[in-house]
């Protein structure tokens, strides 16, 4: 080969490095970012149920206190429910009787106070009216007067006693004591056909307080009942025994340990158990 074509060569192989030389040099691309995938956030963790206490009857009341039906006019049907204004001061005389043997906080002592100062000094009407209500009982029974007015005080005298009401009825009697200590009424029979209404009125605001506890006992019954197991032997349909949880999260929780009934209680039923409040989650 000449010198002439030796050059040529050596000028195209230099043309060539450097037309390649910028692709030599070259950065590389960098690799793909990761791919992320998306998780969703971990579970709060369980917190402990809390369940409050089911609704009790008030005064300690059984879960099947017969409370008197209202009737068509709306008035309670109960034996002072109608009375004639004989039958409402002798009534009257009977329910303060019912709270003197009854009402034996030292807080009630101004009941039998009043009691003593309603012997005392309305003695002599008093009497005639337990005379006129004996000829009124002769004149529509007969010979039958002497047992028909017998059962209708026993009626009475029940009515007032009743237990779980105790302390409605004691509060109310004790502020007609206070009244009549304060200023005792020169005409006693309107004293009394006031004041009988409002002794029977504590046992309307005991009834009411009943109706509203069923209220709320069914609707306790509803949210939280399925999470106990309802006691067999029990009459009662509201009550509960020892339960299993079986709620979410209470799996593991075993035996839940529940509020043992109240035994030898006067006016406190047996058959109202209280589910324990507080139930601990399983882990």
């Amino acid at each position: 080969m000449s010198r002439t074509g030796l050059s040529m060569l050596r000028n195209l192989a230099f043309i060539a490095a450097i037309a390649l030389a910028p692709a030599a040099h070259a950065k590389k691309a960098p690799p793909p970012p990761p791919r992320i995938i998306a998780t969703a956030p971990p579970p709060a963790p369980l917190q402990p149920q809390l369940i409050p206490y089911r609704p009790v009857p008030p005064g300690g009341a059984g879960a099947d206190q017969y409370i008197p039906a209202m009737g068509a006019d709306g008035v309670r049907q109960t034996v002072v429910s109608r009375m004639n204004p004989l039958e409402a001061v002798w009534n009257f005389r009977a329910a303060w009787n019912v709270a003197a043997l009854n009402c034996l906080d030292a807080r009630y002592d101004e009941v039998l106070d009043g009691y003593k100062l309603l012997l005392g000094n309305y003695e002599r009407r008093l009497a005639a009216v337990n005379r006129d209500l004996d000829r009124q009982y002769r004149t529509e029974h007969g010979g039958q007067a002497t047992r028909m007015r017998e059962a209708y005080m026993t009626q009475v005298y029940n009515y007032f006693a009743l237990p779980p009401a105790k302390d409605y009825f004691c509060n109310a009697t004790l502020e007609v004591a206070r009244d009549i200590l304060l200023a005792p009424p020169d005409d006693i029979d309107s004293f009394a056909l006031t004041n009988i209404q409002r002794i029977a009125s504590s046992f309307e605001q005991f009834y009411r307080d009943f109706e509203k506890y069923q209220v709320d006992a069914a609707v306790w019954d509803t949210q939280y009942g399925p999470l106990f197991q309802r006691a067999p032997a029990q009459p009662v349909g509201a009550t509960y025994a020892n339960a299993t949880i079986t709620g979410a999260g209470f799996e593991n929780a075993g035996r839940v340990q529940l509020m043992a009934p109240a035994q030898g209680i006067e006016g406190v039923s047996p058959q109202v158990i209280q589910p324990m409040p507080l139930l601990e989650p399983s882990r």
